[in-house]
């Protein structure tokens, strides 16, 4: 890492000055990579926090702590949010640079630190994901313990509430599926839910959850028209997926489960089946969203 100094070399009649990047100290859990381009815009660099000299430090915790420490070797710190996207990251930035300038953060005749400005999550006009409306689908196996399998297209559209939370309504029919011991029994079903569903991590590869409750319309029939069964019932959905972002379009491998808060008796005359009320489903799901909108640095 290189030093971080301001070093006053003479040339001939004259003095020049090398400034030398700050080393910034990020969390573990934070991927350099993504700060580098923000971090060299304010004169920083990805480095641990040496024993003297100006240097930054980001400490995660309940709130996040950013730490300075000044030429002079005064140390000063704020309370900020964890940052979830570029903009935030810039806020941080811009923020330990002013910090690091004690005319700027300190009280001129107390001599006393000011009270800053903590910069708030969501200032984007747009966030990076979900980019505040999108449209998902999702194709996947479904199966369901006593009946064959069975392929569902799963579609959703949603958008982002309450900061950090995504809600969304989905319709999801399936192709019909063979119930065992029932003669030529099909399951024909299809499924609207509500879903609310929140992200975890900071790189490009994160996890997500999803859980809400819906309605299930059912129809059972058989070739010889000895079952013809129709209902409409509760249900409550979970889903955990993976998320990797691309410019224009995440792709999301999803396990779901669905769970009916109903039971499903069939018959024949010559034998029943209680349908399991549970049912899992395996896809990959493609999410196109609006495209974040920039905001110009403050």
């Amino acid at each position: 890492m290189r030093p971080s100094a301001v070093v006053e070399v003479p040339v001939w009649q004259g003095w020049i000055a090398i400034a030398w990047a700050i080393p910034f100290d990020l969390p573990e859990t934070e991927d350099s990579s993504a700060w580098t381009p923000v971090l060299e815009l304010g004169g920083f660099e990805p480095g641990e926090y040496p024993e003297a000299g100006p240097a930054v430090a980001l400490d995660s915790g309940e709130p996040w702590m950013l730490r300075v420490r000044d030429d002079l070797g005064h140390e000063r710190s704020a309370p900020v949010e964890a940052p979830l996207n570029t903009d935030e990251r810039e806020d941080i930035v811009w923020l330990a640079k002013s910090l690091l300038q004690p005319e700027l953060t300190t009280d001129p005749l107390t001599k006393d630190p000011l009270q800053l400005p903590i910069p708030k999550r969501g200032r984007s006009i747009v966030p990076e994901w979900p980019r505040n409306f999108w449209f998902r689908f999702n194709p996947a196996l479904a199966l369901r313990p006593g009946i064959g399998p069975s392929a569902s297209f799963s579609m959703e559209v949603g958008g982002q509430v309450f900061d950090v939370w995504n809600l969304s309504l989905a319709f999801r029919p399936q192709t019909p599926s063979g119930i065992t011991r029932i003669s030529s029994g099909e399951s024909r079903e299809s499924t609207f839910s509500v879903l609310a569903s929140r992200l975890y991590g900071q790189r490009a590869l994160k996890a997500g959850i999803a859980f809400g409750p819906g309605l299930s319309g059912r129809r059972i029939t058989t070739d010889t028209s000895s079952v013809d069964l129709r209902m409409v019932g509760p249900v409550l959905s979970a889903q955990v997926f993976a998320h990797w972002e691309l410019p224009w379009v995440q792709l999301e491998p999803t396990f779901r489960v669905d769970l009916d808060l109903f039971g499903t008796v069939v018959s024949n005359g010559t034998n029943s089946k209680t349908l399991s009320p549970l049912q899992f489903s395996f896809g990959i799901a493609a999410r196109i969203g609006l495209p974040p909108q920039r905001r110009s640095p403050r």
